[in-house]
């Protein structure tokens, strides 16, 4: 028996209109707003969603139009995250490992690998915690698709209200969004097409750093600091362009590195630095350096979308945590500063920019087809977040 609904998804031609209205009539604003191209309202215990919807078919409209699918997608799957709802609630989610409870916020999702008939191996991990679904997507199946367990413990989603239910039921009910290399995505066996003929990236405004002394498949610097890593190699050249920057790498990261600056009176500047290790460890041409950086610069929509209280909440758990041990996340700045950033996003404009950092690619050698995926992932982040994008990489 249905005892309730917890959220609704609207699409509307005119978001501060909707905005307005539903304010009127009492709903509190959680993320968006009037200029917002997702907006969540709370109503009681329940949640209204809005999605801006032109009247003119683009790509947003296109992302209502899903398509029932009776095998795998063609395309390369780069991403996967936490559906809406869960990405909507987020507070007081966890995710179980066997009887291991772990906040959904410490909770990492990634594409573990693809089957040749299209399966996707999908790894919630979390630490040293994981276990692996497989997501199967054939008509054959009596619901169009299967949910299995392939390796580690039985896993568990415990929802805001309590309750308590297998990974695979969870997600028939707030399905994970799979993100292509096409720049389309999907969820459960529905796919929802877009029109993203984006071209090559122009190759002039790839960009490039030394990488002298430092391993290419030495990504992460952790709580030492360590030089010798692409990360910290990253936070050394950007440091300079901004007030604050945050260590938030880890399960359950936004972005390797989070960075903020003062842009002027009326706008602040947010940036997501996501980076990755050379394949194999070398520069080479394979695509394989860019498909994960690339999903994680598009499922970085969903931060700007949910808002900077949000993002405030989410990096000062993480750094809470740290803390514990005697560690801190910030690299540059303080958490006073991070507060002076989510207050004034109240009443400031939003700079959105990624950059993407893959040492192990080249700029004199880089191939066409990492180039259409590069232009395909800079479409998408303009359309649906009026996002910037950069692209760092070797000479």
């Amino acid at each position: 028996m249905i005892e309730g609904i917890s959220a609704v998804t609207l699409g509307t031609h005119e978001m501060p209109r909707s905005v307005r209205f539903y304010r009127a009539l009492g709903f509190e604003v959680l993320h968006g707003g009037e200029e917002s191209s997702f907006t969540s309202f709370r109503a009681g215990t329940s949640y209204l969603n809005l999605i801006a919807q032109p009247a003119a078919p683009n790509i947003t409209r296109d992302f209502l139009r899903p398509i029932r699918l009776t095998a795998a997608h063609n395309s390369q799957p780069i991403a996967v995250e936490w559906g809406e709802h869960a990405q909507t609630i987020n507070a007081d989610q966890y995710v179980v490992f066997g009887a291991t409870p772990v906040a959904l916020f410490l909770v990492d999702l990634e594409i573990a690998a693809v089957g040749a008939d299209g399966s996707i191996d999908i790894r919630p991990s979390a630490d040293s915690l994981s276990a692996t679904y497989r997501l199967t997507i054939s008509g054959s199946l009596a619901a169009g698709y299967s949910h299995t367990r392939v390796a580690g413990p039985d896993v568990q989603f415990k929802k805001s209200n309590g309750v308590v239910v297998p990974l695979p039921e969870h997600l028939v009910i707030d399905p994970l969004i799979v993100r292509y290399a096409d720049g389309t995505y999907s969820y459960n066996c529905y796919h929802i097409p877009t029109n993203l003929d984006a071209g090559n990236f122009p190759v002039a405004r790839l960009e490039f750093w030394s990488w002298k002394g430092i391993p290419l498949n030495r990504e992460s610097m952790g709580k030492a600091r360590a030089k010798d890593t692409i990360q910290f190699r990253a936070f050394q050249q950007l440091q300079t362009e901004f007030d604050l920057v945050f260590n938030d790498d880890g399960s359950g990261e936004a972005a390797d590195l989070v960075a903020l600056r003062n842009v002027d009176e009326h706008t602040i500047g947010l940036c997501l630095v996501h980076c990755k290790n050379a394949h194999e460890g070398k520069v080479s041409e394979d695509i394989r350096n860019f498909y994960t950086l690339c999903g994680q610069a598009q499922k970085s929509v969903s931060v700007k979308h949910r808002g900077m209280t949000r993002l405030y909440n989410a990096l000062k758990r993480r750094h809470d945590l740290w803390m514990k041990g005697g560690s801190s996340r910030f690299l540059k700045g303080d958490i006073k500063q991070l507060a002076y950033f989510r207050d004034k996003s109240r009443r400031a404009a939003l700079n959105f920019e990624i950059i993407i950092v893959q040492p192990g690619a080249s700029v004199a050698s880089i191939n066409e087809n990492a180039l259409k995926l590069l232009a395909t992932t800079e479409l998408y982040l303009k359309k649906t977040a009026a996002a910037g994008f950069r692209v760092i990489l070797s000479s």
